[in-house]
C-alpha cells in the first residue's frame, strides 16, 4: 500500500475517532437547561352538580404537584348561614375516584373490620399523623375560597400520592358539620390530582458522604440532594434532618461528614480536623399566621408584631381559655380529670389580657380589626414551635435579649398597659433556671392546662406538618372525659374557616410553600418589615462576620429596610484529614448547591421560593471553601471580623454529658444535654442549663415514584424527596423521563467538568489532525508536525 494511501486512511480514521470523542464529551457537558414549558399553572374549573345546579369549583393547579399549597374557589354553593352552622364545605385529599369518606385522609370514618383500609382518624388526623383537611364556609352569595395544602407520599404514606399514583381533591358539603358520619356522601365533587416526577430513589446505603442539621434549610437540601443523586456520576448524599446543635456535636465526634448550621462551633469544638464554612443559602425565621377577622370571617393577611409581643407569646404570659376562669379555690396544677376541672385561674398570669388579641399593645399595632376581647368570637392557642435544639430558637431568643423593651419585659418590667411576664417564667429567670438566648423551648408554667396547650413539637418538620394541617399543637383539656379512666385529652383539629387562630414559628421557605402570611417584625430602627427578598438582603448586608467568615444577624443594625431575623445557612466541612475521594464529593455538592442550585424554581436542584439566592460575595466564599475541601489543605480565614453592637451570638462548645433537665449554670453558659452528649453555649453574660430529652430515632426515607415510610415525630433521614416542596407560582408541563438534568444529557460537577472539557479538546484536535493528514496526502500544504507524522505512519503500518 502506498504511503499516500496510508496517510489518507489514517487521517480519515483519526478524524472520525476525534469526532466521536468530541460529540460524546459534548453530550456530557453541562449546559443550558433542556427545553421545558415552564409556565404559571392554568386553573381548572369543574362543575359540581351534586352540590348545586349551577355550582362549580376552580382549582389553581391540579397537575405537576408536590408538597405545596393550592388555591380553591367555588360558586353556586348553599350559604353557610350567618352563624356559619350549616353547609360547611369539607375539603379532603383522597384516593382516586373515592367511594366514601373512608377513601379520604383524615375523615371521621375510622378503619374497622368492614373497611380496614379507611384513611380516617380523629380531628382530621390519620394513620400518618396530622392531615390536611380544611373546613370552608360559603358566603350568602354562594361563593367561597380557601388555600389547601397538597401532600405527597412522603408526608402521607398511606395515601401515597406520587408521579405514578394519582389522587383526588374532594369538596364535600355537610349540612351537619358537627357529626360528619350523619351526612350523605352524595353532595361532593372529586377533582383528579397528578404529581410531578422526582429525581428517582437515591441510595443512602452507599452514600458518598453524610450530612445533617439546619432544619430551616430542609427544602433546599431536599431539592439539591434529589438533583445530585441523578447526576453522572451520581452523588448520593445521606442527609438527616436533625437539630443544628446535635449536628455540630456529631460533626465534632466524627459521626457525620458535613454539619449544616447557621452558627459556628467554638474553637476546640470542631473535632480533630480544621474546618471551613461554605455558605449554601439565605432565608429568614418567620412567624406565620392563619387568622380570621372575628366579624367578617375573612382571612387576615397582614400583621405587625414587635419583640415584646413575641416574648409574651413564648413565655406563656397569656392565660388563655383554661387559665382565665374556673371554680373558686381550684388547684391549677392538679390533674385534669374531666371538662369541669380543665378551667382554673392561672396565678402566673393574673391581671393579664386573656389572649394576644385582647392585648392593647397588639391592638395598637394592628388597627382596623375588631379583635375579640374574650373567647366568644375568637379562640387563642399558643404558637406552634419546635422543642429541639435549633439555631432558629437560639436566634429568636437572642433577638429578644437584644431588644430593650423585650429584654426588660423578660426581667419583670411591665409593658405600658400593665401586662407582666408570667410569674412562673420570672421566677425561673430569677433563679437562673432559664435564660435567653436558649436552644430549646420548654414550658416553665406548672399548671396542667398550660402544659397541655403549650406543646413544643419534636423537630421543625413536625412543626411544618402541623402548619400544613392548620391545627394548633398540644391537647384540648376540655376533651378529657370523666368516664375515661385514663383521662386522655384529644388533639386539636383545624378550626373552621372564619374562626381560625394559629401562629407558627418556623422559616420563611416553609411559610411561603404553605402560603401562610408572615408577620412584619419591628427592627432596631423602629420599622416593620416582612421577610421579603429586599428586607432579607438588607439584613445580610448588615450582618457581622467572624474570623471563619460566618455571618450572623446584628440586631442593633439601624437600617430601616431590613428584616431582623435573617439567617445564612452553612456547610461546616473539614479542609484536611479526610479521604480525597470523599472530599471531592463534598466539594462537588457545594459547587452544585451554590451554582445552579441558586436559581429559583420547583425542579429538583433548584432553590425553592422563600430562600434568597446567595449574594455574589457569598458565592465566592463558597467557591473558596469547596476548593479547599477538594485539595484538603486548610485555608486562610474566609471573612474579616466586623464588630457588632448587639449581644454576640453564643459560642458553641461540646462536652460529654448525659441526662436532661434544667439546672443553674454559672459564667454565662447554657448547657444542654441530649442523649449522650451535651452542648454548652453562652451569650451576653447570661447563663443557665436547659435540657431536651434523650435521642430520637432516625428513619431512612428514599422516595421518587414510590412512597416512603411514615415520618417519625423526632428525627428524620431524607435522602431525596420525590417532589421537593415548592410554591405553586411556577411549574412545568413536561416531566423528566429518567433523571433531573441541567445539561443536554446529564449533570456533572467539579473535576468532572474539567475532564469532559479535556475530552472535547482532544476530540476536536484529533479531527483537525485527521483532516490535515487527508489534505496532505492529496498534495495540500501541511504543518511541520503533520509532515513528521506522515513519515512515521508507513513504518507503523508495516
Amino acid at each position: 500500500m502506498s504511503p499516500r494511501l496510508v496517510r489518507e486512511r489514517v487521517g480519515v480514521a483519526v478524524a472520525l475517532a476525534g469526532a466521536v470523542v468530541a460529540v460524546t464529551g459534548s453530550l456530557f457537558l453541562p449546559g443550558a437547561a433542556p427545553a421545558r414549558a415552564a409556565v404559571v399553572p392554568v386553573a381548572t374549573t369543574v362543575p359540581a352538580p351534586a352540590i348545586g345546579a349551577n355550582a362549580s369549583v376552580t382549582v389553581s393547579q391540579t397537575s405537576d404537584l408536590g408538597f405545596e399549597a393550592i388555591h380553591l374557589s367555588w360558586k353556586g354553593f348553599p350559604s353557610s348561614g350567618a352563624d356559619l352552622s350549616t353547609n360547611e364545605v369539607r375539603i379532603y385529599q383522597c384516593r382516586p375516584d373515592p367511594k366514601s369518606a373512608a377513601d379520604c385522609y383524615g375523615s371521621e370514618t375510622l378503619a374497622s373490620g368492614s373497611d380496614p383500609t379507611a384513611l380516617g382518624g380523629l380531628n382530621g388526623a390519620g394513620p400518618d399523623g396530622p392531615g390536611n383537611r380544611r373546613k370552608g364556609i360559603t358566603a350568602p352569595d354562594g361563593t367561597g375560597s380557601v388555600d389547601f395544602v397538597v401532600e405527597t407520599g412522603r408526608e402521607l404514606t398511606s395515601l401515597g400520592c406520587n408521579s405514578t399514583r394519582p389522587c383526588s381533591l374532594v369538596l364535600w358539603k355537610l349540612t351537619q358539620p358537627s357529626a360528619e358520619l350523619l351526612n350523605s356522601w352524595t353532595p361532593h365533587v372529586a377533582i383528579p390530582l397528578t404529581f410531578r416526577l422526582g429525581a428517582g430513589a437515591c441510595s443512602i446505603n452507599n452514600s458518598d458522604f453524610t450530612s445533617e442539621g439546619a432544619p430551616v434549610a430542609n427544602l433546599a437540601m431536599l431539592s439539591w440532594t434529589a438533583r445530585s443523586c441523578a447526576g453522572t456520576p451520581a452523588l448520593n448524599v445521606d442527609y438527616s434532618l436533625l437539630g443544628d446543635t446535635q449536628a455540630r456535636s456529631d460533626f465534632a465526634a466524627g459521626t457525620v461528614d458535613m454539619a449544616l448550621t447557621t452558627r459556628p462551633a467554638a474553637t476546640g469544638a470542631t473535632g480533630p480536623n480544621p474546618v471551613a464554612y461554605a455558605p449554601l443559602a439565605v432565608s429568614a425565621i418567620s412567624l406565620g399566621f392563619l387568622l380570621d377577622d372575628p366579624v367578617t370571617h375573612t382571612a387576615i393577611t397582614s400583621l405587625r408584631l414587635n419583640a415584646r409581643l413575641v416574648a409574651k407569646l413564648l413565655t406563656q404570659s397569656y392565660p388563655g381559655l383554661y387559665g382565665s376562669g374556673g371554680p373558686p379555690g381550684c388547684d391549677p396544677t392538679a390533674p385534669i380529670t374531666g371538662p369541669g376541672s380543665a378551667y382554673c385561674p392561672n396565678p402566673g398570669t393574673t391581671g393579664n389580657p386573656v389572649t394576644i388579641f385582647a392585648d392593647p399593645e397588639f391592638q395598637a399595632l394592628n388597627p382596623g380589626v375588631a379583635w375579640a376581647k374574650d373567647f366568644t368570637a375568637q379562640n387563642y392557642f399558643p404558637p406552634v414551635l419546635t422543642a429541639d435544639g435549633e439555631d432558629l430558637t437560639h436566634e429568636v431568643t437572642r433577638w429578644l435579649t437584644a431588644d430593650p423593651d423585650a429584654s426588660a419585659f423578660l426581667k419583670g418590667t411591665k409593658d405600658p398597659y400593665g401586662m407582666h411576664v408570667s410569674s412562673y417564667f420570672l421566677d425561673a429567670w430569677n433563679k437562673g433556671n432559664v435564660r435567653y438566648p436558649l436552644d430549646t423551648f420548654r414550658t416553665v408554667d406548672p399548671t396542667s392546662a398550660m402544659n397541655m396547650t403549650f406543646a413544643p413539637l419534636s423537630g421543625l418538620d413536625a412543626v411544618v406538618r402541623q402548619a400544613a394541617a392548620g391545627a394548633p399543637a398540644g391537647k384540648d383539656p376540655s376533651t378529657i372525659s370523666d368516664q375515661d379512666p385514663g383521662h386522655q385529652p384529644s388533639s386539636y383539629s383545624a378550626a373552621r374557616q372564619g374562626a381560625r387562630s394559629l401562629f407558627v414559628l418556623f422559616d420563611s421557605a416553609d411559610a411561603t410553600n404553605l402560603s401562610l402570611p408572615q408577620a412584619e417584625l419591628k427592627n432596631a430602627a423602629g420599622s416593620f418589615n416582612a421577610p421579603t427578598d429586599a428586607a432579607v438582603t438588607a439584613a445580610v448586608k448588615a450582618m457581622t462576620v467572624d474570623a471563619n467568615g460566618v455571618r450572623q444577624a446584628d440586631y442593633a443594625a439601624t437600617d430601616p429596610a431590613l428584616y431582623p431575623l435573617a439567617l445564612v445557612h452553612y456547610a461546616m466541612v473539614p479542609t484536611s484529614g479526610i479521604d480525597k475521594t470523599k472530599a471531592a464529593k463534598m466539594a462537588d455538592f457545594i459547587d452544585l448547591a451554590t451554582a445552579k442550585g441558586q436559581a429559583h424554581g420547583i425542579d429538583n436542584g433548584q432553590l425553592p421560593d422563600g430562600y434568597l439566592s446567595l449574594p455574589a460575595n457569598l458565592v465566592a466564599q463558597a467557591g473558596t471553601v469547596q476548593a479547599a475541601v477538594r485539595l484538603q489543605a486548610a485555608p486562610a480565614s474566609t471573612g474579616t471580623p466586623t464588630p457588632s453592637t448587639s449581644p454576640s451570638p453564643a459560642a458553641q462548645t461540646t462536652s460529654p454529658g448525659t441526662g436532661t433537665g434544667a439546672t443553674s449554670a454559672a459564667g454565662g453558659t447554657t448547657a444542654s444535654g441530649t442523649g449522650g452528649s451535651g452542648t454548652t453555649s453562652g451569650a451576653s453574660g447570661d447563663g443557665t442549663t436547659s435540657g431536651s430529652s434523650g435521642s430520637g430515632t432516625t428513619t431512612s426515607t428514599s422516595t421518587g415514584g414510590s412512597t416512603a415510610s411514615p415520618r417519625p415525630s423526632a428525627t428524620v433521614r431524607a435522602s431525596a424527596s420525590s417532589s421537593a416542596r415548592a410554591t405553586p407560582k411556577a411549574s412545568s408541563t413536561a416531566a423528566f423521563t429518567t433523571s433531573a438534568r441541567t445539561g443536554p444529557l446529564v449533570e456533572s460537577t467539579g473535576v468532572g467538568r474539567l475532564a469532559i472539557l479535556l475530552l472535547i479538546v482532544i476530540g476536536f484536535g484529533s479531527v483537525a489532525l485527521g483532516l490535515g493528514l487527508v489534505w496532505y496526502s492529496r498534495g495540500g500544504p501541511a504543518s511541520a508536525s503533520t509532515r513528521s507524522l506522515t513519515r512515521v505512519l508507513p513504518r507503523m503500518w508495516k
